[in-house]
């Protein structure tokens, strides 16, 4: 199990989402323990009681600084065992001992399209306001990985939506709230709890599901890489030379150029593609060998 901290320090929209998901059984086997809020009264702490999660406060106001805050927050939640940490709606700053705690571990939805609209001052309806004041045409939501500069981690995903044109900034927020961040937060919480997101030099993957390439083909049927694993996987033998540009050759070469040969073999299509072809996967194997012969 996956354990889950939600913050809040508002109503809680975006932690119904995700308690939503939970109930429906898609968080992956993550579950949310915790809700810790840094202010009390909020409406996020009923819907926490309301779903027999556990709710503290943590006031800010309480706390004479933010290291002093950030170190009770860090505690408590390491004390928990915490997992997962979620911000969701938390307007309250932290400092390095939280990322320190939980490195690449804390995510945040941000209902714009990073890296628009975003940074120091972006958030609630600021950020629609000035979406809807440079006349964009799409904006959307983002869940990304927390560090200390803010809004500025690695992107897990984003959704874009439409704005229109008798769009309010209350009207957008909507929107953008049930059309993106209610579905794409959910979403990144069980990659993440699946074990799928990979940091990696300031950026983000998704790893694809073991053994499947990203073309859909499973490796080891092909033999492509033997017992290596592919690119579709993120793991790639060195002596591979059936990679291009991160990707399983196999796919680009189908929709963008024709391949020379396989890199095991030295011929394309090679007899084991053509073997599994004819009793696995004939329609979108033949597909590809036909583009390329």
């Amino acid at each position: 199990m996956t354990k889950i901290a939600v913050l809040v320090s508002g109503g809680g929209t975006n932690l119904q989402a995700l308690i939503d998901a939970e109930a429906r059984g898609e968080l992956g086997n993550g579950k949310i323990t915790l809700v810790i809020a840094s202010k009390p009264g909020v409406y996020a702490l009923e819907r926490a009681k309301n779903a027999n999660i556990e709710g503290k406060v943590l006031a800010r106001r309480d706390y004479d600084s933010i290291a002093s805050y950030s170190k009770a927050l860090a505690d408590e939640m390491k004390a928990q065992g915490i997992d997962l940490v979620v911000l969701a709606g938390f307007l309250t700053i932290i400092d390095e001992q939280v990322y320190e705690a939980f490195p690449n571990r804390i995510i945040n939805v941000h209902p714009a399209l990073i890296p628009s609209f975003c940074g120091k001052g972006f958030y609630g309806l600021h950020v629609h306001e000035a979406a809807l004041e440079k006349g964009v045409k799409v904006s959307g939501a983002t869940v990304h990985i927390v560090t200390p500069e803010c809004d500025a981690g690695p992107i897990i995903l984003q959704r874009a939506v439409e704005v229109r044109e008798d769009d309010t900034p209350e009207t957008l927020q909507k929107r953008i709230m049930e059309e993106a961040e209610w579905k794409i937060l959910p979403e990144a919480v069980k990659l993440f709890c699946e074990g799928k997101v990979v940091v990696e030099n300031g950026k983000a993957y998704i790893k694809k599901d073991k053994n499947l390439s990203v073309c859909g083909i499973d490796c080891d049927a092909c033999k492509f890489h033997l017992e290596k694993s592919c690119a579709g996987c993120r793991i790639v033998a060195p002596e591979c030379k059936t990679v291009w540009n991160g990707r399983c050759e196999l796919y680009d070469c189908a929709a963008e150029k024709k391949l020379d040969h396989c890199g095991k073999c030295s011929k394309f299509p090679c007899d084991t593609l053509k073997e599994w072809a004819s009793s696995e996967n004939p329609e979108r194997i033949q597909n590809l060998i036909d583009i390329n012969e």
